[in-house]
C-alpha cells in the first residue's frame, strides 16, 4: 500500500523488492569529506555519542518525520516547523533554503492571505555553492504548510522567510541546532543536521521512483553531484543496498 509523507507519495517505503544500482567509488561525502571523519566536541546539543561519525543521516522512518512536526507544533515554532516541512520537500541545500525571501514563494495576485498566493510555476534559484540555477516546485504539503504559516504571520514579499530574531536569515548553524534539539527531545538517536532535510528528500524520492531506471540519473542531476554514487550514499541507499547484496546470496 502506497505511503504519504506530508504529500508526497513514496512506494514501498519498507519493501525489500526495490532494487537500485550501486557504482563503486570511493568514501567521499558530496563535499569531498572522508565519511570515517569523527565527531569533535561541541556546544551545539546532539543527538549521538561524541566520538562517532560526524555523518548525518536522513529521517527514513514516517513516525520520525511525525515526530519532528509535532514537536515544533507542540512548541509553536511555525517558523522551524515550516522550515523542515519545505527543506524534506524541495531538497534545497540549508545554505540556499535559508535565504528564501517571501517573493521566491509567493505571488502577489492572488486571495490567499491578503492577496498573497502560493506560486503555482517552478521556482529556480542561483545555489550559493555551485553557483548553478535549481528549479524546484512546491508540493500540496509545502502549499499546505505555507499557507498554515500564512494564517497566522503577516509577511512582506522582502522579508526572508525564515527570518532570524537578531534580523537577516536564520544561519545554518543555528538551524543545525534547531534540528538536534528536536531531534534529541523526539528520542531520535542517530546524527541529525541541516543535510538530513536534504537527504531526507533524496531518500524517499529514490523510494517513491524505485521503478524508474532514469530517477537516479535525475536526482543525480538535481543534487549536482559528480556521481550516482554519491547520490546514493547521500541519501542513505548505499548501505540498505550492500546489506541486501549479502542476504540474498546464501551458500551451502
Amino acid at each position: 500500500m502506497a505511503q504519504y509523507i506530508f504529500g508526497t507519495e513514496a512506494r514501498n517505503l519498507d519493501g525489500v523488492s526495490s532494487k537500485v544500482v550501486s557504482f563503486p567509488t570511493g568514501r567521499l561525502d558530496e563535499n569531498n569529506v572522508p565519511a570515517e571523519s569523527v565527531a569533535k566536541k561541541s556546544n551545539v546539543p546532539h543527538n549521538y555519542k561524541v566520538g562517532e561519525k560526524q555523518e548525518v543521516y536522513p529521517f527514513k522512518k514516517v513516525e520520525d518525520l511525525v515526530a519532528m512536526k509535532n514537536y515544533f507544533q507542540s512548541k509553536g515554532h511555525d517558523r522551524d516547523l515550516l522550515m523542515f516541512v519545505l527543506g524534506i520537500n524541495i531538497g534545497l541545500r540549508a545554505s540556499d533554503l535559508l535565504t528564501l525571501k517571501w517573493s521566491n514563494l509567493l505571488d502577489s495576485d492572488g486571495t490567499v492571505a491578503d492577496g498573497i498566493t502560493v506560486q503555482m510555476e517552478g521556482i529556480t534559484v542561483k545555489e550559493d555553492k555551485t553557483n548553478k540555477f535549481r528549479t524546484f516546485y512546491l508540493n500540496e504539503s509545502c502549499k499546505k504548510a505555507i499557507q498554515s504559516y500564512l494564517e497566522n504571520h503577516k509577511v512582506n514579499l522582502s522579508d526572508f522567510v525564515f527570518a532570524s530574531q537578531k534580523g537577516g536569515a536564520v544561519e545554518v548553524r543555528s538551524a543545525n541546532k534547531i534540528l538536534k534539539t528536536a531531534a534529541k527531545a523526539c528520542g531520535i538517536k542517530f546524527n541529525v543536521g541541516t543535510h538530513s532535510m536534504r537527504k531526507t528528500f533524496g531518500y524517499h524520492q529514490l523510494k517513491a521512483h524505485a521503478d524508474d531506471a532514469m530517477f537516479l540519473c535525475q536526482l543525480q542531476q538535481m543534487f549536482n553531484h559528480s556521481s550516482p554514487q554519491i547520490t546514493l550514499r547521500y541519501c542513505g541507499l548505499e548501505g540498505e543496498q550492500i546489506s541486501t547484496y549479502y542476504r540474498d546470496v546464501n551458500l551451502l
